[in-house]
C-alpha cells in the first residue's frame, strides 16, 4: 500500500488535493497525470493549487459538477474527474476529451472509484477503534 505523502498532489490554506488509491494500489487520475505533458502538467497542476489554496474555482469553464457527487477539473481537452472527501478533493481518473460530454462509462468508472475510497476509509476507521 501506498503512503499518504504519495496521494498528495497538492496541500494549500483551504484544501488538500489527493489521488484516490484503488484496492490494488493503483492511482487512475496519477497514471493520467503522468501521461500529460509538461505544459498540459503545469496548467493542471495551476487548477489543482486554486482550488488547494482558495477551496473553491469559480469558473465553470475551469471546474464543474458533472454527475451526482463527481465533479471534473477541466483544462482545454484535459478533463480529471475527481470527488469531495471532507476537506479533500480525491482526483479519480482522467481523460482526454474533444467534447464537453463524458461517456456514461468514464463517469460510472469515477463514481466506481469514489464508492471504493469511502468504503476503504470506512473500514480503516473501524479497525482503529
Amino acid at each position: 500500500m501506498r503512503g499518504v505523502a504519495d496521494q498528495i498532489v497538492v496541500s494549500g490554506l483551504a484544501r488538500t488535493i489527493v489521488y484516490a488509491v484503488r484496492e490494488g494500489g493503483e492511482m487512475p487520475a496519477k497514471a493520467f497525470y503522468d501521461s500529460l505533458s509538461d505544459t498540459d502538467k503545469t496548467k493542471v497542476l495551476a487548477l489543482f493549487k486554486r482550488m488547494a489554496d482558495y477551496g473553491v474555482i469559480r469558473s465553470r469553464q475551469r471546474f464543474k459538477k458533472l454527475r451526482g457527487s463527481i465533479y471534473e477539473f477541466k483544462c482545454g481537452q484535459i478533463r480529471v474527474a475527481c470527488f469531495q472527501d471532507g476537506r479533500n478533493w480525491v482526483l479519480a481518473s482522467g481523460i482526454r476529451k474533444k467534447t464537453d460530454k463524458w461517456k456514461p462509462s468514464d463517469i460510472a468508472k469515477a463514481e466506481a472509484i469514489r464508492e471504493e475510497h469511502l468504503s476503504r476509509k470506512e473500514k480503516q476507521g473501524r479497525k482503529r477503534r
